[in-house]
């Protein structure tokens, strides 16, 4: 066994020091004597920490089964590192099931090893569901829902061809008191949520408490967007009483902010002896929802409280550990229900669907109603893992050999625009025109190397303050509020951002970087009219489908692609391969019981 982390560096390539120590001192505990059992016992438990790095809540034994890891080739740079060899999965079981689990600091269940912290986690949430997404029918009101969904989904004014999933996820979440409601851009989520939020409150009175969360400080703000635009839209189409609207938050928050965590501080606003008393919580977004922070949330909401997942399971997940969204929906059957919330649906809005499903507390939107057509059909054949690059007038792609001529082309035709806005609302207004998404930070086609190459064509110093030039906060500032992902321009030398009522001197702003180019994880939640998407010579960690589909459904109107035609191939393809477990142990839950 290796003596020290050097040593361990010298014959496994790409390990980092924690995945070491961790090995090193959880493998002690275990206390073997056999030299080939410790050797394997250790190398599963740095390609456990790795994996944990990576986000992902357990390490699946049959993803490194008969596989070679931490392999480096020699070349001209680097010399040659065999990396370690791991055995056959029944030889790898074997091991582990000799394993006495019962105080360790690992577990593991279902084929996955697990850190002994998530895999609680993951079962106390279990715990904490397993009553709230069974359907509660026993006092529905047929006459009153069916009423109540009258006014807000009215059939005199519509003549529908289609399946109103809108009105049947709000019917599906009505009936628990744990849902969730995802569908891509242009699906309508805000929309459903708002008439859900309605519908109960015509349901159970106008005085309920609401809560609107979102993972960041971007998606928080723009949700109150989204809520305040929705609202004002069904006011001149749908009369309810005025009480009904103003019932709805206009605000909403980040999970953080409205649990109180303070950095470097374990106090927060609420605990398990004094509850958040909210009626109803909803959070946007959910993609990004880790296992810590939902953990911190269900801790504290009181018993009764209906709580309301919405976003785009097709997204990438979370970079944290423990995608709340990924998990709750893996190996959840999409839009088939149970039996008796299939005639629920069927007796108030006369629709038919499928059923046969115990566990239905997922719905999925599957109308677009604005995104562009050709665009849509790319994001759902990326997701398919179909390679063709079918061309169309909304739709280009482009050879990476000649990508400084085409980002040439785009900086010219877009960005020199922008310093001839008249007023920084102007300027932050056509930013949402047009934006280059890459990968990742590092690299050649990197945001740093990028937004410094179109600094340099438009005849600026990236490293330079100057008029015009479009900013991304990338820490937060609760006191001033601003956000990581918070888009703003320097004009006059004073910061201005979107919906933001004040500017701000520039050297008293948090952390910031240039967003001419920006990263797609950086761009969840967000829109433009075009998008030049730009990949990669080589493929890495970061690039998958998901990354793909993500960016892709970033255009509205207008989508360009540069890429080597044999990386598209690769990167969709490469499908996320992070393992869940958690609908597993849900329904182990909910079996006891």
């Amino acid at each position: 066994m290796y003596r020290n982390l050097l040593e361990c560096k010298n014959n496994l390539a790409d390990i980092e020091p924690i995945d070491f120590f961790f090995a090193k001192e959880t493998s002690h505990f275990f206390k073997l004597t056999d030299q080939n059992s410790k050797s394997l016992l250790f190398h599963l438990l740095v390609a456990l920490m790795s994996s944990y790095r990576e986000g992902r809540s357990c390490l699946d034994i049959r993803s490194i089964a008969n596989k070679n890891l931490w392999q480096q080739l020699e070349d001209d740079n680097l010399e040659k590192i065999e990396g370690y060899s791991f055995p056959d999965e029944s030889e790898i079981e074997n091991l582990l099931k000799t394993l006495d689990f019962k105080n360790s600091p690992i577990h593991y269940a279902f084929g996955c090893l697990y850190i002994k912290r998530i895999w609680q986690f993951e079962n106390e949430i279990a715990a904490f569901l397993k009553e709230k997404i069974k359907a509660n029918l026993d006092y529905v009101d047929i006459d009153k829902f069916t009423e109540t969904l009258n006014k807000l989904f009215p059939r005199e004014n519509e003549s529908k061809n289609y399946q109103d999933w809108q009105e049947i996820a709000v019917i599906n979440s009505l009936v628990r008191e744990f849902s969730i409601i995802s569908g891509g851009p242009g699906t309508g989520k805000t929309t459903t949520v708002t008439k859900l939020l309605l519908a109960f409150q015509m349901l159970n009175g106008a005085d309920q408490k609401i809560a609107l969360l979102a993972p960041t400080g971007k998606a928080a703000q723009r949700l109150t967007e989204s809520i305040l635009n929705t609202k004002l839209k069904l006011k001149e189409n749908l009369s309810l009483e005025e009480d009904l609207y103003n019932s709805i938050p206009e605000e909403a928050s980040t999970i953080h902010r409205f649990l109180g965590i303070v950095p470097n501080s374990k106090r927060l606003k609420y605990s398990a002896d004094f509850r958040a008393s909210f009626d109803v919580v909803v959070i946007d977004e959910a993609s990004m929802l880790d296992i810590n922070i939902f953990i911190k949330l269900i801790r504290v909401l009181k018993d009764n409280t209906k709580l309301i997942l919405i976003g785009d399971i097709n997204q990438l997940p979370s970079v944290e550990v423990g995608s709340i969204l990924s998990n709750l929906t893996e190996g959840v059957s999409n839009n088939i229900f149970s039996n008796k919330v299939a005639k629920l649906i069927q007796q108030i809005c006369n629709e038919e669907v499928k059923f046969g499903n115990s566990f239905d507390y997922v719905t999925k939107l599957e109308k677009n109603y604005r995104s562009n057509k050709a665009i849509n059909n790319l994001a759902n054949k990326v997701l398919a893992g179909d390679t063709s690059q079918e061309l169309d007038e909304s739709i280009s792609f482009y050879n990476l050999s000649r990508l400084d001529e085409y980002l040439n082309s785009f900086v010219k035709a877009y960005y020199k625009e922008l310093y001839k806005k008249e007023t920084p609302e102007e300027a932050l207004e056509y930013l949402k025109r047009f934006r280059i998404l890459v990968a990742n930070r590092e690299l050649n086609v990197g945001t740093i190397n990028l937004n410094d190459k179109i600094a340099k064509i438009l005849g600026k110093n990236n490293k330079d303050i100057y008029h015009g030039k479009p900013i991304m906060i990338v820490e937060n500032s609760y006191s001033q509020n601003l956000f990581n992902g918070d888009v703003g321009v320097i004009w006059n030398n004073m910061a201005y951002f979107e919906n933001k009522d004040v500017s701000f001197m520039i050297n008293t702003l948090p952390k910031f970087e240039t967003v001419y180019a920006m990263t797609i994880h950086k761009t969840q939640g967000s829109e433009f009219e075009r998008v030049c998407i730009i990949l990669p010579n080589e493929s890495n960690k970061v690039l998958s489908r998901e990354l793909l589909y993500t960016g892709i459904t970033r255009a509205k109107d207008k989508l360009d692609i540069i890429s080597n035609k044999d990386l598209w191939t690769i990167v969709i393809n490469k499908k996320n391969n992070k393992r869940y477990n958690f609908t597993q142990i849900l329904k182990a839950e909910v079996c006891q019981k």
